[in-house]
């Protein structure tokens, strides 16, 4: 229980507790969920229970790691209630707009809105309590109207010279060296080009790290006037604007750049920031710009100073979304985090307004809020075996987990691989996969793997075998392993009266509230009491 014991309460936020599994994590027509025992058991033992997302789904095909959720997904044209798959935006949902209530015993104040940028997607738009709406485009080839965004060389260049080689902060060689030039007189030194967004909000970001100049300027002659904004790298801030709104994110803070950035991407991103500016467009080309400023000016004296600048996109809405080079059109998750909601229960609809060539990928909602405590992820759908999680794009793994950044995840599996006479050792193959995925995103995420007790159903191998192979693998990974069979006993025994762990009338695979108890306290006993 060593990984376990090392999990600490943070008195400035939430400790998040994910569970990736079967029915016994999410509902499944069942009446003992492990992931409505586990919020009960924190309610219970004084860390405060704040939030419950259900992150799960009706089948395979949609496997809750990937359409996070929570609430209940309503057609508002019919007012039917739609399943995942129903919620997944197609072209047909262009006529019927789907919404999602959030719901559990607390709050939310921050909505993260989960899809995919794929090639040839559409678009959508989302609106919270009735607001106005705000389009996303989920086009990977369209996201990013500035072209050449990977060659600053074929951009117009004034007054400065680009050498790419310079490490970016994705952790390749990708970033551009700006290098002004040694002038007599004030001048602009900058990379311009001249494109069309839409006629509404557009935003215009790019990454920038200090060297011997720490101010960046973004100009947008959206009115003709040329208005810019100014960002200092050394004090990490906007310094100066005007019809523009700037803002600046820091690249180590994890996703606060954009969901690629997740804690490991992070970290070697130091004294990478994020710029971008909010353009009132008006959905005609003209000229945008990018270059060096000096004490608040973007026209000064240079002197051969410089720094380094990678990933310049122009895309539509107010916030910067995903990277993406222009045209290269890669599969990826993405993510559209609203902030700043009142503490209450809120209501998000969202349209498909393009439907595109591959429809509009919505993989669903997390609500979050800002209080103390403990949040539970429920993660998983009826049937799921380990390996259909480690069959999950690595990519998608990481990105998902680390947005959830859990404190620790527990993986109770093993029901629906002894049902389909998987092998243990296939198993604990499949369970390493989802580990490595797991620690690929946050190295120092505690892991438990919780395999049941003796179920009343029997197939090649027994609960035991994999309950042994399991505790190998959690010796040699030094995770922590919790095994409630010693507690059941066997089958005859724990499904009998006056206990009925496994209901009554008996269920052979699922067991009862009661049954739910008795694990449960075994499991505040390794976390909570020690």
């Amino acid at each position: 229980d060593a990984a376990v014991a090392n999990l600490t309460y943070n008195n400035s936020g939430a400790i998040v507790v994910a569970m990736i599994g079967d029915s016994w994590t999410c509902n499944g027509g069942y009446t003992w969920q492990l992931g409505l025992y586990l919020q009960t058991l924190f309610g219970n033992s004084g860390f405060g229970y704040i939030n419950d997302d259900q992150n799960c789904s009706p089948n395979a095909s949609n496997n809750g790691l990937t359409t996070t959720r929570v609430g209940t997904w309503t057609d508002t044209t019919s007012g039917a209630t739609l399943g995942l798959n129903a919620a997944q935006a197609t072209s047909s949902d262009t006529t019927t707009p789907a919404s999602i209530t959030t719901v559990g015993p607390n709050t939310t104040t921050n909505l993260v809105l989960h899809y995919a940028l794929v090639p040839g997607g559409g678009s959508f738009t989302y609106s919270v309590d009735a607001a106005a709406a705000t389009s996303i485009v989920t086009d990977a080839n369209a996201v990013n109207f500035f072209q050449h965004s990977s060659n600053w060389s074929d951009w117009a260049v004034f007054n400065a010279t680009p050498t790419v080689g310079a490490a970016d902060p994705f952790g390749g060689s990708a970033a551009y060296t700006f290098t002004e030039s040694i002038d007599g007189s004030a001048k602009g030194h900058e990379f311009q080009q001249a494109f069309t967004c839409i006629s509404g909000t557009c935003n215009i970001s790019v990454f920038a790290k200090a060297a011997t100049r720490t101010q960046v300027f973004i100009t947008d002659n959206y009115n003709g006037a040329y208005p810019s904004v100014i960002f200092d790298l050394s004090l990490g801030s906007v310094v100066a604007g005007g019809a523009l709104t700037g803002s600046i994110a820091n690249c180590t803070v994890p996703f606060a750049c954009g969901p690629q950035f997740t804690p490991t991407v992070a970290a070697s991103a130091t004294g990478w920031f994020r710029l971008s500016a909010t353009v009132p467009d008006t959905g005609v080309s003209h000229s945008r710009t990018i270059g060096i400023a000096s004490a608040g000016s973007i026209s000064y004296t240079g002197n051969g100073s410089g720094l380094y600048l990678f990933g310049p996109q122009l895309t539509v809405g107010p916030t910067p979304v995903a990277y993406e080079v222009y045209g290269a059109g890669t599969s990826q998750p993405a993510f559209w985090n609203i902030s700043g909601l009142s503490s209450a229960s809120h209501t998000l609809v969202r349209t498909v307004t393009v439907a595109g060539t591959s429809g509009v990928t919505l993989l669903g909602i997390e609500a979050n809020n800002t209080h103390q405590g403990i949040r539970v992820e429920r993660i998983g759908h009826p049937g799921a075996q380990a390996s259909l999680y480690a069959g999950v794009n690595p990519a998608f793994w990481k990105a998902e987990i680390a947005q959830i950044n859990p404190d620790l995840v527990i993986l109770p599996f093993g029901i629906n691989e002894l049902l389909n006479n998987a092998a243990p050792a296939a198993q604990s193959s499949a369970l390493t996969t989802i580990i490595n995925n797991i620690w690929a995103a946050d190295p120092t995420c505690a892991i438990l793997l919780l395999p049941p007790p003796d179920p009343g159903v029997s197939g090649t191998y027994t609960m035991a075998q994999y309950r042994a192979t399991q505790f190998a693998l959690a010796q040699s990974l030094n995770l922590a392993f919790l095994d409630p069979s010693y507690r059941f006993g066997a089958f005859a025994v724990s499904a009998a009266g006056p206990y009925f762990l496994w209901g009554n009338p008996v269920n052979t695979s699922h067991v009862s509230g009661g049954g739910g108890t008795v694990i449960m306290q075994m499991l505040e006993r390794a976390l909570v009491n020690q």
